[in-house]
């Protein structure tokens, strides 16, 4: 008999992050697709614009989490920020463009700069966030890649 207890198995990161992203872009994509009437009225009565911005900061965050798996011995490391913002923009501007493809909806410019400040706030949170890791001992030990 081996006395050795049985360890779980991991998810790994990479995995993690990549399936978080891939969901990300199935959400957006959906909620971009909702008919107008279709909106529940608790998130219709939220502020639409602060909406827009907090979901695509968290995009852009989890587009950067993603692309940090793939870039563990290559140049896309120190591009994956701008890589990041890009899809994130595309992705912006396709779900405004796409709206006009549903009843009740349409593209709103408003919506797609309010998408655009989501997309800075979370890069500037993001390296806010990775600077802090790399000056601090404590965190310089974190598993995983901000």
């Amino acid at each position: 008999m081996n006395a050795e207890p049985r360890r779980r198995r991991r998810i790994p990161d990479a995995f993690y992050y990549r399936s978080l992203f891939i969901l990300a872009n199935l959400f957006v994509a959906a909620a971009a697709c909702v008919p107008g009437q279709g909106i529940p009225e608790i998130v219709a009565s939220l502020n639409d614009k602060l909406l827009h911005a907090l979901q695509y900061a968290v995009f852009f965050g989890l587009t950067v989490k993603a692309l940090g798996t793939y870039s563990e011995h290559s140049a896309l490391r120190l591009l994956r920020g701008p890589l990041a913002m890009g899809w994130s923009l595309a992705a912006g501007i396709l779900t405004e463009l796409l709206q006009t493809q549903v009843p009740g909806r349409r593209a709103d410019p408003a919506d797609a700069a309010a998408n655009a400040a989501g997309i800075l706030t979370g890069y500037l949170l993001w390296r806010l966030i990775s600077r802090r890791k790399k000056n601090s001992p404590a965190l310089r030990g974190l598993r995983g890649n901000i």
